[in-house]
């Protein structure tokens, strides 16, 4: 990866069993951006150094009492 290079948008992909929801969410340190469905993209991220570590967070609705198996997680990180 060349030195400076920042992330321009990034595309998300992760499978739930059917009926199953989460609350999800996409995280550079302690800020994050919340992924709506199961499948998308987003430029939230503009600017930030393409090197920075990205974490997903998962965490279960409130209503929710069952632990919920995510998979098929994928991320892609375009950047320039």
């Amino acid at each position: 990866m060349a030195a400076g290079a920042r992330i321009r948008r990034v595309q998300w992909r992760y499978a739930l069993p059917p009926g199953r929801r989460l609350i999800a969410e996409l995280c550079v340190g302690r800020h994050c951006i919340r992924l709506n469905t199961n499948r998308g993209s987003s430029d939230a991220l503009v600017g930030t150094p393409a090197d920075t570590p990205l974490a997903f967070r998962f965490r279960l609705p409130v209503d929710a009492c069952q632990a919920v198996q995510v998979g098929a997680i994928q991320l892609v990180v375009d950047y320039q």
